[in-house]
């Protein structure tokens, strides 16, 4: 279910010419080059609404962590994928928020107010450095 709702949030992304993000599609398997359904985009809304719901909120902020740990150590230049699936989570999460009204975690919505802007190179370093700080301090 959580896939399927992430997907559909996705297509619907690239559709709206939004970058793939290679991690998602590894991760999950998604292939990018699928059509998007009218009935996708028309239920744009419902999708949202059952991705930060339930279980699948709480997939989604695991995601967010899976992310910012596997970060964690590595060299800012292999991380590019990583960052532009967290500059996609901040993005449908901030969509969620504002466009949809549904209500997020508060670790997501600390993450869309932190990070509003994920396409600042300087942005994207300073969420590396924050990924950075969590190992040191784990240290």
């Amino acid at each position: 279910m959580f896939e399927d709702n992430l997907f559909s949030v996705y297509q619907v992304f690239l559709f709206e010419g939004g970058e793939r993000v290679g991690y998602l599609e590894d991760r999950f398997g998604f292939f990018s080059n699928q059509p998007v359904l009218i009935d996708e985009r028309r239920n744009i809304k419902n999708s949202y609404a059952l991705l930060f719901s339930g279980e699948n909120k709480r997939r989604l902020e695991e995601l967010y962590f899976d992310a910012m740990k596997e970060m964690e150590g590595a060299d800012y230049d292999r991380c590019d994928h990583i960052l532009r699936a967290l500059e996609f989570i901040q993005q449908i999460s901030a969509t969620a928020m504002w466009r949809y009204g549904q209500s997020v975690s508060q670790v997501m919505e600390d993450f869309v107010r932190d990070f509003d802007r994920l396409d600042v190179p300087a942005e994207r370093h300073r969420l590396y450095e924050v990924a950075q700080m969590a190992r040191r301090s784990q240290i």
